[in-house]
């Protein structure tokens, strides 16, 4: 496990910031730029074939790719998510769990403003198009192939990868804690889990390293690396610690789970 940090002290990290946001810039830069545009809708292209082409072979290989892109089954993946978070050992002591999830919430919500900004940012820029299901042929699209399925596998706006934006920034906060097992494979899971978007072609590998990695940076470089973290992570524990606990102390069972049996603050 690590060693004690100053992870959720709410200090400026100007190093850090400075280097996260110029790479979320530079991203965005990338695709901006006419060179680059074609670079990466070429690659968007070739990508998308790739990966969609995998579902001509039918059979029990589409269904496996429509269940991983059914929208109730994103539940299962935040509940993933959130056991990295609130179950001490892959990532965070007992004693940091509240602040952790508290911390990555508020990140969250800076994320939205982040990706509202990014929006207005991608209009102008003319960046805004129709999903690689749309945009290329052959496609094979899921929605018709298992219709039983209310599968995600198009989008008239697909940039940026709101779903990869998420995934990113959850995967970079625990790197940031420390890289070790539990936050290595947090990356990978993360990277898997982006994957069926891909495969269908709701979103092109552009929405994901341009568009997801430009609000992951911009979010943590600006959240993370500044006192916003460290002080909503507080602020939101000093005030629900109470009803965590009583949760704890009411509900059968739940005191098991070091999230409701050890204080947050301490």
């Amino acid at each position: 496990m690590h060693e004690t940090s100053d992870f959720f002290l709410p200090r400026w990290r100007p190093v850090a910031s400075a280097v996260l946001c110029a790479a979320g810039l530079l991203v965005l830069v990338s695709l901006a730029v006419p060179a680059g545009n074609a670079a990466w809708r070429e690659v968007d292209r070739s990508v998308f074939l790739l990966l969609n082409g995998m579902l001509a072979e039918g059979g029990g290989w589409v269904t496996f790719w429509a269940w991983a892109n059914y929208r109730p089954v994103d539940l299962l993946s935040a509940l993933l998510l959130l056991g990295f978070l609130v179950l001490p050992g892959p990532v965070f002591r007992p004693d940091e769990l509240r602040r952790a999830l508290f911390g990555f919430l508020a990140l969250v919500v800076l994320g939205l403003v982040v990706r509202q900004s990014l929006d207005e940012v991608a209009e102008l820029l003319g960046l805004v198009g129709p999903s690689p299901s749309l945009l290329y042929e052959p496609a094979y699209r899921l929605s018709e192939l298992v219709p039983e399925l209310a599968t995600k596998d198009h989008s008239k706006e697909s940039f940026p990868g709101d779903h990869a934006a998420v995934l990113l920034t959850w995967a970079f906060y625990l790197l940031a804690r420390g890289i070790g097992p539990g936050s290595l494979a947090a990356l990978a899971v993360a990277f898997l889990l982006m994957l069926p978007r891909l495969v269908a072609g709701a979103h092109a590998i552009s929405d994901v390293l341009v568009g997801g990695v430009f609000v992951a940076t911009l979010t943590m470089g600006l959240g993370y690396c500044s006192p916003y973290h460290g002080r909503a992570a507080a602020w939101l524990a000093a005030r629900l610690t109470p009803l965590i606990d009583w949760f704890g102390r009411n509900i059968p069972g739940l005191a098991w789970f070091s999230f409701f049996r050890v204080s947050g603050s301490e």
